[in-house]
């Protein structure tokens, strides 16, 4: 067996006309195979980690084989191996598989008529609404829509409720008391996709040169791996390639699995479709429906739009909200303030449409570290390791000043490559503490390239900030800093908000979601016995009628006796029992009142009466109907005769004084004397309380009181005053009245 002598072998790290060397070993490798038992060779094994999206001669391997020891004796090679070695951008690739099309924009079509010529039945000949048909010429289900019919309250004029559609008027059974729902969609359709697991890809190509003794490269051959193919040997099996592995990447792809890709299809001339992929979107899967029967869901289909829970006492559009044309638009909206969208593919990063082996493919390109290792075996002496170090700068950068937590802050810079060669470059961040860590950047770029670089900005604090800073630095490849700029940002305080009230921290009630549909959801009006007949709710069909025909029934009843003359009467009667019922209640409870504040308030100290003799007489009512016990003591003739005279003058009062119950009587213990008349007008009491007379204020006592004065008051008041003079009656009290007997 032969042993090969190697030279040293060199590492060169080039900045132009400047070099650097860095010795490296070499190793030896044996073969055994059942054609070849025993073959040894030495080989010279390099390993290379290729970094994401470098692109030609950014990174270059040089081989070189010089001399050879073969026993003992050293032999120069007259030609020499060159590899140049490149990698391709890593990407992500998200195979599709197609799922179903959706309508970007389902409408309802409202058509006005009559209460008799709605047609809605699967069975109809012609309904209102037309049917549709599909490809086989079969009716479609529920493509006719539905009726929505006014009420009898709304024909009566007494209905206030919400109805779909239709503006119902009193007494009106023609044109506008009943509309019929149609359910129609728009010419633009997308197609849907489900996302699966995503797969790294990416390409290595391995350039194989001959040098030869006038120093003319010459290209060998050119390996080609990647995912799909990652080891790879030269014709003259000199070279093996292989890709041992790739790190997971520092920004990972993102993760669809919750989401569906979208995107306009036909038809294909429709400006939206011509836009290709700026107008494609994610969405979440929660937001469709496949079989159509959920509403305001994305793919609601004509039954789910006729058999929504109480369709007709909901406003137009009530199924067809959160549609595709709905996202577009706001996503529309959010871009035009220079917002995130969405929905739109950006909102999740860098991604294209690509055909891979015949499949239609999602592509995410990624930015970050992704770090490949690979291994090349070359029968060579000597390796040459060349990378260019450029001269750069950052031109300008700056970063918008945004809300805290809100997703909008941005960074953008302009990065130059100043040198003549395709270099590799590193951009740091350094900010201040309440701004969260910025990913360092590695940037491959050609020769005066001028790179666009943003990325998302965000703070920890929701506070508003003035002055926040970062500072961007600027490396060659081997960490040599070129360039450093420093920024300066502000924030403004986190805007909080909440759906559920008008504050944060309000709460609405909650909703409640039935399952499935009662006969009640089904018919918007309990009046509409017909549809409950049609809905199979028989039970509720019945008492609709029976409900109608009594209301029927009563108004009937009311018109026969107010033609007759009777409803009046009645009304009057009922209206008359009602407040003479209250009234008395209210008068027991004043009196009761009043006979208190009298005992409390009175001082005074003359009486004509006292309690030695004892005597019981009765008063008559001079209206024909009881007689009440009076109790009175008196301590003389004079007192009791003047008393009781009053009392019957103000008993003759006939005009005013029709009382239905007289009486009076004596409370032992406060010697007040009490006099009731309940009459049609007002309720009189008049309290004797040692020689005090007192009547309740109301309406007529005020009356009585403004005759008090000349040329004032009503016939009633001027006879109360001649009772009052005649007698000599003082007045003590206007309000209340009370009077004192002289």
């Amino acid at each position: 067996m032969k042993f090969l002598a190697f030279g040293l072998i060199y590492f060169h790290f080039c900045i132009l006309n400047r070099c650097e060397y860095i010795t490296s070993s070499t190793i030896q490798k044996c073969y055994n195979s059942s054609n070849e038992p025993n073959n040894c060779s030495q080989k010279a094994v390099i390993v290379l980690s290729l970094e994401n999206g470098q692109i030609a001669n950014t990174e270059q391997v040089v081989a070189t084989l010089n001399q050879l020891s073969d026993s003992g004796v050293n032999k120069q090679l007259q030609n020499s191996f060159i590899f140049e070695v490149t990698k391709s951008p890593v990407t992500a690739l998200f195979p599709l598989i197609y799922l179903q099309d959706f309508n970007s924009q389902p409408l309802e079509q409202v058509i006005a008529t009559t209460l008799f010529s709605c047609k809605d039945g699967f069975y109809d000949s012609s309904p209102t609404c037309k049917f549709q048909y599909d490809s086989k010429g079969q009716k479609i289900l529920d493509s006719q829509g539905y009726c929505c019919y006014c009420s009898l309250s709304d024909i009566l004029g007494m209905g206030n409720d919400l109805s779909r559609g239709k503006v119902c008027y009193a007494l009106n059974l023609g044109a506008g008391s009943a509309t019929a729902h149609c359910l129609k969609f728009s010419p633009l359709w997308y197609s849907a996709f489900k996302i699966q697991q995503y797969q790294l890809y990416f390409e290595v190509n391995i350039n194989i040169y001959t040098v030869d003794s006038q120093n003319q490269k010459n290209l060998k051959q050119t390996l080609k791996l990647s995912t799909s193919n990652p080891t790879m040997k030269s014709s003259d099996n000199s070279t093996i390639s292989k890709i041992i592995g790739t790190f997971t990447p520092t920004q990972p792809p993102a993760d669809l699995s919750s989401y569906y890709l979208v995107k306009p299809s036909f038809p294909a001339t429709d400006p939206r479709v011509l836009q290709g992929i700026s107008s494609w979107m994610f969405v979440d899967k929660t937001m469709f429906t496949l079989d159509g029967t959920q509403c305001n869901k994305i793919g609601v289909s004509y039954s789910g739009f006729r058999q929504q829970s109480s369709s007709c006492s909901q406003p137009v559009g009530s199924c067809l909200q959160n549609q595709l044309e709905n996202l577009y638009q706001s996503d529309l909206i959010l871009l035009s303030q220079n917002k995130q969208p969405k929905y739109l593919l950006e909102s999740q990063g860098n991604f294209n449409q690509v055909q891979f082996q015949g499949q239609t493919i999602l592509q995410q390109g990624l930015s970050g570290s992704a770090s490949t290792l690979i291994t090349i075996e070359i029968d060579a002496a000597q390796i040459k390791f060349v990378t260019n170090l450029g001269i750069g700068c950052i031109s300008q950068c700056s970063i918008n000043n945004f809300e805290s937590h809100s997703g909008n802050g941005k960074l953008v810079a302009l990065v130059q490559n100043q040198g003549n060669y395709s270099a590799e470059f590193v951009l740091g961040f350094n900010c201040s503490s309440n701004v969260q860590p910025i990913q360092g950047q590695k940037l491959f770029l050609t020769a005066n390239q001028l790179y666009n670089f943003n990325c998302s900005v965000s703070v920890n604090s929701d506070i508003s900030a003035i002055n926040n800073n970062c500072t961007i630095n600027l490396y060659d490849a081997i960490g040599n800093q070129l360039d450093s700029k420093n920024i300066l940002f502000n924030t403004t305080s986190t805007n909080h908000t909440s759906n559920q009230g008008n504050n944060t921290g309000q709460q609405q009630s909650s909703q409640e979601y039935k399952s499935s549909q009662s006969c009640s959801d089904k018919c918007s009006s309990f009046w509409s016995f017909w549809c409950y007949f049609s809905a199979g709710c028989i039970k509720e069909a019945f008492k609709s009628i029976a409900s109608i025909a009594g209301v029927a029934s009563a108004l009937a009843l009311v018109i026969f006796l107010a033609k007759n003359g009777y409803l009046v009467p009645i009304i009057r009667f009922l209206c008359c029992c009602c407040c003479k019922s209250k009234k008395k209640e209210n008068e027991k409870n004043k009196d009761k009142t009043d006979k208190k504040s009298i005992q409390e308030s009175c001082s005074y100290d003359r009486s004509c009466c006292s309690h030695s003799i004892s005597q019981s007489y009765q008063v008559e009512n001079k209206n024909k109907y009881k007689r009440s016990k009076i109790q009175r003591s008196f301590s003389s003739e004079s007192c009791q005769d003047k008393s009781k005279k009053i009392i019957n003058e103000l008993s003759n009062l006939e005009e005013t004084f029709e009382a239905n119950k007289l009486y009076a009587n004596i409370d032992k213990n406060s010697s007040i004397f009490e006099y009731f008349g309940f009459k049609k007008s007002f309720t009189f009491i008049l309290y004797e309380r040692n020689d005090i007379l007192f009547l309740p204020q109301n309406s007529t006592i005020l009356d009585m009181i403004g005759a008090l004065q000349p040329q004032k008051g009503s016939y009633l008041a001027q006879k109360f005053l001649e009772i009052v003079n005649k007698n000599a009656l003082k007045v003590v009290s206007t309000s209340p009245l009370y009077l004192l007997i002289e």
